[in-house]
């Protein structure tokens, strides 16, 4: 390296340093005071290291073009997470704010900065809270965590850092001093980000109906309303990989939609929430009017003038023994789940307002019209739902019957015919003539008789008088074993599967209580560009039946009804077109051949009579062929497999494994 190169590097250096060391320099015009408060490379919070110590969270942020501070809060109060600027909705905030505290914990003081107040506004720490209308400029976003009254942290966020990714200007609310860190906080003020948005937590696999109802509402003079029936339509299958299936779509022309029935089930499945209202008192979680409330007509119609605002209006049950419930002016859903909840949907009327008023529900009194456009700020269009659910166990399945006990084991086992004959072969046989007492008590012979020698006993007489065993017919005993087994093997499938529908039942119950716990006191709001694919006309979800190509079942072609044109292509088996098969697989075989110098007579006649000639031997279909040996008994080389001859058997015999043959006609005999 040259002498110019090596001074030329050191100058660089020289200023990359210097360059440093005047970014990272005091400030000019700090007072010494300042200097000594700097507390640099050290915590805002030293004492904040636990991210489970807080128990409530507030998140301030500022709208400058609305000249409005929004205040979000989670807390937990009696172990449960919630929401106190919305109703005291329920948070799953347990693990957000965990996430969040995990990211300020240790949030160290890298750089001082000027703490003058006239500078906070352009490093964006003006706090969002603070009164003064003049100071519409620069706010940050504030962030508390506590422990009941305690204070954990309490910091304000402002503007990124440029050319630094990563840090932020932050200072204390109690401080005037603006320091950079490195910080990656994780502040949300939505709504939606603290809450389960998922509304029904319904997968799609359990998901077996789901009815849309289009009846119509008609509002009486009694504050009841009037339900118009309308047309129902219901998809349903029996299991998950099964096709929907339209009841009522008997046309064969038509089939189901599945892009509208898939768009319908992902919108079910993926229901989001992004506001919620209390409901007024006076309704069940079932949606049925508790008239231990309102006992009175006065507070029924207020009961009703609420609700119709939100697009439900209280009619009468299904039957006369059922309660007054809510209806929906936009009809309803019905869905069915295979673990057996069945859940009902209630659409109600369109609702426009910012993001803020759609979440709380600040500006409820100013309900849109259908077809309202949003304005500017206004992000979307929202509708009303309410929820309600039931645990049905007709949807889990039958329940397991316990099998029934057969009669065979419950009679007396009687002693088998083996046991029987066993019983008489133990017992002497009496062979003699003696009595009880010994003496001989055959009468005396008469000299007058001739002695007649005695006749023989009957040689199977023993025999004959046993009873006879049915070889055929099991064992009592055996047979007793055998189904005592078989109801066993009954009994622990039915206690196994009864065990399996009684967990599920139990689980079931247990979801719907926990789901009602959740719709029981609210209803929701929900994007209005959803509804769009709940409610679904009959006409909506079928469409023309895809017609069929014409090589759809496989085959030729068409126009070649005898196939392709002059014929199949060579090497291929005959039997494509219809031939009989060849043995072999497609070999002719040799000894079902005749030689071309030998022609087989026809039938199996005999020759005239009076001929000096012998008659034919007698060759069957799969008789080998006649000897064909060389005077020593030899093959000769190249030729097919030797026939045996087929001997003519002899008169009134039966060749080994066949019928019998009738003989051969008599030759004539030489005088």
């Amino acid at each position: 390296m040259t002498e110019n190169a090596r001074s030329l590097t050191f100058v660089v250096a020289a200023l990359a340093m210097a360059g440093v060391a005047w970014f990272v320099r005091p400030p000019d015009n700090l007072t010494p005071e300042e200097m000594q408060s700097a507390k640099l490379n050290t915590p805002f919070f030293p004492d904040f290291k636990d991210p489970a110590a807080p128990t409530s969270i507030r998140v301030v942020g500022f709208n400058e073009e609305q000249a409005v501070s929004r205040i979000f809060v989670v807390e937990n109060k009696d172990g449960l997470w919630r929401i106190p600027s919305h109703n005291n909705y329920p948070a799953d905030g347990a693990d957000r704010l965990a996430k969040t505290a995990t990211s300020l914990i240790g949030v160290v003081r890298e750089e001082f900065m000027p703490g003058s107040e006239t500078r906070h506004e352009a490093f964006g720490v003006v706090d969002p809270l603070e009164t003064d209308s003049t100071k519409l400029k620069g706010r940050g976003q504030r962030v508390t965590l506590s422990k009941g009254d305690e204070v954990l942290l309490d910091l304000i966020i402002g503007k990124a850092v440029r050319e630094r990714p990563g840090h932020r200007y932050l200072r204390r609310p109690d401080e005037k001093s603006v320091y950079v860190a490195k910080i990656n906080p994780d502040l949300s003020t939505k709504f939606s980000d603290w809450v389960e948005t998922n509304l029904l937590k319904l997968s799609r696999d359990e998901l077996t109906s789901i009815e849309i109802d289009n009846y119509a509402v008609e509002e009486g003079n009694d504050g009841l309303a009037r339900i118009v029936p309308g047309d129902v339509v219901r998809l349903s299958h029996d299991k998950a990989a099964d096709p929907w299936k339209l009841d009522g779509l008997d046309d064969p022309e038509k089939e189901v939609d599945t892009t509208k029935t898939n768009d319908l089930i992902s919108s079910l499945v993926d229901l989001k929430l992004i506001g919620v209202r209390p409901k007024p008192p006076g309704l069940n979680a079932d949606l049925t009017i508790d008239r231990k409330i309102v006992k009175q007509q006065a507070q029924l119609t207020m009961l009703a003038n609420e609700m119709a605002a939100k697009g439900f209006v209280p009619g009468p049950g299904k039957t006369e023994e059922d309660p007054a419930r809510l209806y929906s002016k936009q009809g309803e859903l019905r869905l069915s789940s295979s673990k057996g909840l069945a859940y009902t949907l209630r659409l109600g009327d369109v609702f426009n307002g910012s993001e803020a008023e759609i979440e709380s529900g600040v500006a409820d009194s100013n309900p849109a019209k259908e077809g309202d456009q949003p304005k500017a700020d206004e992000p979307k269009n929202s509708r009303y739902l309410l929820v309600s659910v039931t645990f049905d166990e007709s949807l889990l399945g039958p329940k397991p019957e316990q099998p029934e006990r057969p009669a065979l084991l419950d009679e007396a086992q009687t002693p088998s015919k083996t046991e029987k004959q066993d019983k008489q072969e133990a017992e002497p046989a009496a062979t003699n003539d003696q009595g009880s007492c010994g003496q001989d008590t055959t009468p005396p012979a008469d000299p007058a008789q001739p002695e007649q020698p005695a006749a023989a006993a009957p040689a199977q007489e023993v025999a004959t008088e046993q009873p006879a065993v049915d070889a055929n017919k099991p064992d009592p005993a055996v047979e007793k074993a055998r189904v005592e087994q078989q109801y066993q093997a009954q009994l622990s499938k039915y206690e196994a599967d009864l065990k399996d529908w009684e967990s599920k039942a139990k689980a079931g119950k247990e979801r719907a209580a926990e789901l009602n716990r959740r719709f029981g006191t609210w209803y929701y709001v929900i994007s209005a560009d959803v509804i769009q694919k709940l409610r679904l006309s009959r006409e909506q979800l079928v469409k023309e039946k895809s017609a069929a190509g014409e090589n759809a079942g496989g085959g030729m072609p068409g126009g070649f009804p005898g196939g392709l044109p002059g014929g199949l292509p060579g090497g291929l088996p005959g039997n494509l077109l219809g031939q009989p098969p060849l043995k072999k697989g497609g070999v002719p075989d040799p000894s079902n051949e005749v030689p071309d110098e030998e022609t087989e007579p026809q039938g199996n006649s005999a020759p005239p009579s009076g001929s000096d000639e012998p008659a034919p031997k007698t060759t069957t279909p799969d008789s080998p062929p006649p000897d064909s040996t060389t005077d020593n008994g030899n093959t000769p080389p190249g030729s097919p497999e030797p026939r045996a001859e087929s001997p003519t058997p002899a008169p009134g015999s039966t060749p080994e494994g066949g019928d019998e043959q009738p003989a051969p006609p008599d030759l004539p005999q030489e005088n």
